[in-house]
C-alpha cells in the first residue's frame, strides 16, 4: 500500500514539475499525505488545492477537516462556515463542528451542531433511511451528546451486516474511547489500518463475508421477519429474509436497528442453513 501511494505521490510531483499543477493535483497530493498521517504536509497541499479552486466545496470541507485534525480550529471553522454557506445539509459538517467546541470547552455550542447533525437526517429513525454513511453520522451525534450507549449499538449492528465499512469502525473507535474501553477502542483502530493496506485480504475481527454492500432497494419500514438461519464455516450465524439465491452465492436481507440491507455470500462458506419460517 505504501509503495502505491509513493508511485502516486511521485506522479502528481511530476505533473507538478512539468507545469501541470491544478486544484486536483493538489487535493490528491494532500490525500495521499493524509492517508500517510503526515498531516501538516497534507494542509500544505490543500491550501493550495483551496487557492486554485475556492469555490469547490469538497476541497473546503477536506481542508477544514485536516486543520481540525491538526488542532487550528480558528481557521478551520472559518471553512467549515463557507461550506454551510454553500451547503447547510453538507454531510457530517455538523458533528465536526460539535467536536471542534468540545475541544474548545463549549459544550452549549458542541450540543446545538449535534443535534443540529441529527435534526438533518430524521428519516433513520423511522426507518426509511438505509445509507450506512448516515446510520454512522447519527451514531457519531448521538456519541457527542452523551447517548453512547446507543451509538455503540447502531455501530456494532451496521459492522455485523458491513465488516469491511472502515468509517464505523473509525466512528466506534470515538464510542469507546468516550466510554474509556481504550482496549476495543485500539483494537478498532488497528482493523482500520489491516482493511487500509489489506483491502482485500484484511482479517475482519468477527467478520462474517470477504464483504458486504447496503442495498437501497432493501426491507421495508413494518413487517420485517427472519425466515432463515445461516450457520457459517468461520463460527457466525446470519438470521434474515432470503432475498435471493443463485447456484453459487445466497443474498440475505437484514435489518440493523431501523436500517435494512442485504449482505450476500459465497454458499462454500456456508456450514447449514435453517428456515425459521
Amino acid at each position: 500500500k505504501q509503495g502505491r501511494l509513493n508511485d502516486a505521490q511521485a506522479w502528481y510531483q511530476q505533473s507538478i514539475a512539468e507545469g501541470n499543477a491544478s486544484a486536483g493535483v493538489y487535493n490528491n497530493l494532500g490525500i495521499i499525505a493524509m492517508q500517510q498521517e503526515d498531516y501538516g504536509r497534507a494542509v500544505e497541499y490543500l491550501r493550495k488545492a483551496h487557492a486554485a479552486a475556492p469555490d469547490n466545496i469538497n476541497i473546503t470541507y477536506s481542508l477544514a477537516s485536516t486543520l481540525r485534525d491538526n488542532r487550528e480550529f480558528d481557521e478551520a471553522l472559518l471553512l467549515y462556515k463557507q461550506v454551510i454557506a454553500d451547503n447547510p445539509g453538507y454531510p457530517n459538517i455538523h458533528n465536526d463542528l460539535g467536536g471542534i467546541y468540545e475541544i474548545m470547552g463549549r459544550p452549549q455550542a458542541a450540543e446545538r451542531e449535534f443535534q443540529m447533525e441529527c435534526d438533518s437526517i430524521p428519516a433513520i429513525a423511522a426507518g426509511d433511511n438505509r445509507d450506512p454513511d448516515a446510520v454512522v453520522r447519527l451514531a457519531r451525534a448521538y456519541n457527542g451528546l452523551g447517548e453512547c450507549e446507543q451509538a455503540l449499538a447502531m455501530l456494532s449492528a451496521l459492522i455485523e451486516v458491513l465488516p469491511r465499512y472502515r468509517e464505523a469502525y473509525y466512528a466506534r473507535a470515538d464510542v469507546q474511547t468516550k466510554l474509556g474501553d481504550i482496549a476495543a477502542a485500539h483494537e478498532d483502530l488497528e482493523t482500520v489500518r489491516n482493511l487500509i493496506n489489506h483491502p482485500e485480504t484484511a482479517n475482519v475481527p468477527g467478520a462474517s463475508v470477504p464483504a458486504a454492500a447496503i442495498d437501497p432497494e432493501a426491507g421495508q419500514s413494518s413487517g420485517f421477519f427472519n425466515d432463515i438461519e445461516v450457520a457459517l464455516k468461520n463460527g457466525r450465524t446470519l438470521r434474515g429474509r432470503l432475498k435471493k439465491e443463485t447456484q453459487t452465492t445466497m443474498t440475505l436481507e437484514m435489518r440493523v436497528g431501523d436500517s435494512f440491507g442485504t449482505i450476500t455470500f459465497q454458499k462454500h462458506a456456508v456450514k447449514s442453513v435453517k428456515k425459521l419460517q
